[in-house]
């Protein structure tokens, strides 16, 4: 069973949770998003691929809840939903759950956070709060993006 998305555009700064705790602050475009979930049907009992791609302009896309060897299939799905020619992966683990989140100033500056982990409620206040915790991003206005965990 697949899962698609679509999430709406962001209009001026929303989230991001990275794991590494990557930020970037470059111009803004808004994009589109969408994200993949996948279960195969079957209630998982362990953590299964996810991936997050995003570029340093506001596009992001992911893919949750492949099978180990899905890379390639989770690839092409993320960045599919990403969207744009620069989107790059910023995230790539065997987890159950993501979340991103970013902020956005009038003057295109511009920040992004990802996020792995065990429950949605975790990803996502991980990534809100390393985005509160940034005094620039949190003046501009911090955005959850989305926390999706495999079903």
């Amino acid at each position: 069973m697949t899962e698609r998305r679509k999430l709406g555009s962001t209009s001026c700064g929303r989230f991001a949770a990275f794991a590494l705790l990557t930020a970037a602050c470059l111009p803004a475009i808004a994009a589109e998003k969408t994200g993949t979930v996948t279960s195969g049907g079957l209630i998982a009992k362990k953590p299964l691929i996810a991936m997050v791609t995003a570029d340093e302009r506001g596009a992001v896309g992911y893919a949750v809840g492949y099978p180990m060897d899905g890379y390639d299939k989770a690839r092409v799905d993320s960045l599919a939903g990403c969207g744009q020619a620069s989107c790059k992966i910023v995230l790539y683990a065997q987890t159950f759950c993501v979340a991103y989140a970013d902020a956005r100033r009038s003057d295109g500056a511009y920040w992004y956070w990802v996020a792995n982990g065990g429950e949605r409620d975790e990803v996502r206040s991980k990534v809100m709060s390393w985005c509160r915790d940034n005094g620039d991003a949190k003046a501009a206005g911090c955005n959850l993006q989305f926390a999706v965990c495999q079903q």
